[in-house]
């Protein structure tokens, strides 16, 4: 037998190389959007699609905006809430018009259409703060989830270029989403992540 045909019946298969990218993170149990429908909506979007994220702070809890969003009376909505432990409730379909920033006030930093209400152009997301929205802490949980939703926005809304700070539609009557999404650097980092250009 020949040496040349000895060391090829001895060669070892070389072990494939190490993927470039890690693997994904399993979905965190809850992150997935429960449906919680809300009265509060308008079907459709005036023929228009979404152009930007409206980020909220609830000043409450997320089982409390829940109660509120399904209350007739209190004429508002979301199309997500998210828990500090990563539960999304979803009240109102991509596609449809929730009723989360419509008031546009002096001094506003919307670049949205002229005349066109915010709310027919925008998903709008709001986060619990257990009442706190200075000093709550955006849990990682939380953001993970937040994130999850404006993902699932950018895949049904692919053009859309913005993440904006309710305040910035509102500035006289609200500070939302406050200090622990501003002052934090956690929208910042959020606008990073998605490669939106951020309005605060």
């Amino acid at each position: 037998m020949s040496l040349l045909l000895l060391q090829t019946r001895r060669r070892v298969p070389e072990p494939e190389p190490a993927p470039l990218t890690p693997k994904p993170k399993p979905r965190e149990e809850g992150s997935t959007p429960e449906w919680r429908g809300s009265p509060n909506f308008t079907i459709g979007r005036s023929g228009r699609h979404a152009l930007a994220i409206v980020l909220h702070t609830a000043v409450g809890s997320l089982d409390g905006m829940t109660a509120w969003f399904q209350r007739t009376d209190a004429q508002v909505s979301a199309h997500y809430g998210v828990g500090l432990d990563g539960r999304i409730h979803q009240y109102v379909l991509l596609t449809d018009t929730a009723w989360h920033a419509g008031r546009l006030e002096t001094g506003n930093r919307w670049s949205g259409p002229s005349g066109v209400n915010p709310n027919a152009v925008t998903v709008g997301i709001e986060t619990e703060d257990l009442g706190r929205p200075e000093t709550e802490p955006v849990t990682n949980a939380q953001y993970d989830a937040v994130l999850e939703c404006c993902w699932i926005a950018l895949r049904t809304y692919p053009d859309m270029d913005w993440l904006v700070a309710h305040r910035a539609i509102s500035p006289a009557s609200r500070s939302c989403p406050a200090g622990r999404w501003i002052n934090t650097g956690r929208i910042q980092q959020l606008s990073r992540d998605l490669g939106l250009t951020l309005v605060l």
